[in-house]
């Protein structure tokens, strides 16, 4: 698998936010900032339709994808609050409890991610 993923991944930026309050005050209002970012490789694969509907129930199945990374990525994945994969927006699908979905394979794991409209 090491030499599968060496030869297949590619560069995928995870970020991260900050939220922060408003400076003038107004109740409610936070404003949200997109500081950090990590880049890490990962094996990007699309989703067919059929598997989109199982795994993914709810998301929009036009623009989903499953990436293969490191176990040792896998927190920063957990914690990040978009992926960008060739300049498009993703987000990490997250079960009606808001945790991260994934797939244990030994040194990796497979994670799904999908595009907002």
């Amino acid at each position: 698998m090491n030499n599968l993923f060496n030869e297949h991944s590619q560069p995928v930026l995870l970020v991260f936010s900050k939220k922060s309050e408003d400076k003038y005050g107004l109740k409610g209002s936070l404003n949200t900032l997109y500081a950090t970012q990590i880049l890490i490789k990962a094996i990007v694969s699309d989703i067919d339709y059929a598997r989109i509907t199982y795994k993914l129930p709810g998301v929009d199945t036009s623009q989903a994808k499953e990436l293969t990374i490191r176990k040792q990525d896998l927190e920063s994945f957990k914690s990040c609050d978009k992926v960008i994969i060739n300049n498009e927006e993703f987000y990490g699908w997250k079960d009606n409890y808001g945790k991260t979905q994934y797939k244990d394979m030994g040194d990796f794991v497979s994670v799904y991610i999908y595009k907002r409209r």
